[in-house]
């Protein structure tokens, strides 16, 4: 297993400043720009993977046996169907709900299993998806087409490491 500093993506060209290591914090303290961090991200490749993270306040949905519930999940479905047929899915999923989750957590060395979700959030996590597409513009349309009227999409590019190792 390779071990990666986030900063040997996110640094600046020519600058050995790296806000998550202390031993160059000190050289150099420019903030870096998000287009620079999409830009090494993106590396030689044409194509970049996104994640798109699908949040919903669970109080602003109907309820899940209603009509209106029905029609947004053939909705998310034919959403999942154009990406598919568009050739730029690369895997994604619903996930179920929060009450669900077990919780792990690792402080000093020691693991604790908890029941749950990690935090009590107004907006919980209910799917996501990764595609790959051309660029941070296309990965927003795509993110544009989300059914519903309640949802957020949080747009992250995922971290090329072909070649690294």
């Amino acid at each position: 297993m390779v071990a990666l500093r986030r900063c040997d993506l996110l640094r600046q060209p020519n600058s050995r400043s790296c806000p998550w290591c202390p031993e160059l914090a000190s050289l150099d303290d420019r903030p870096v720009e998000a287009s620079l961090v999409l830009q090494n991200l993106k590396g030689k490749d044409t194509e970049m993977q996104f994640m798109l993270q699908y949040f919903y306040d669970p109080s602003a949905e109907p309820p899940q046996d209603s009509p209106e519930a029905g029609c947004e999940v053939q909705e998310w479905m034919a959403l999942a169907k154009a990406m598919a047929e568009a050739g730029v899915a690369v895997w994604g999923a619903p996930l179920l709900p929060p009450e669900t989750a077990t919780t792990l957590r690792k402080t000093q060395g020691s693991f604790a299993t908890t029941d749950g979700p990690f935090a009590e959030a107004k907006e919980i996590l209910g799917g996501f998806d990764v595609i790959e597409v051309a660029d941070l513009d296309a990965a927003l349309e795509w993110a544009r087409r989300v059914p519903g009227e309640t949802w957020t999409v949080e747009i992250r590019p995922v971290m090329n490491l072909d070649g690294v190792g």
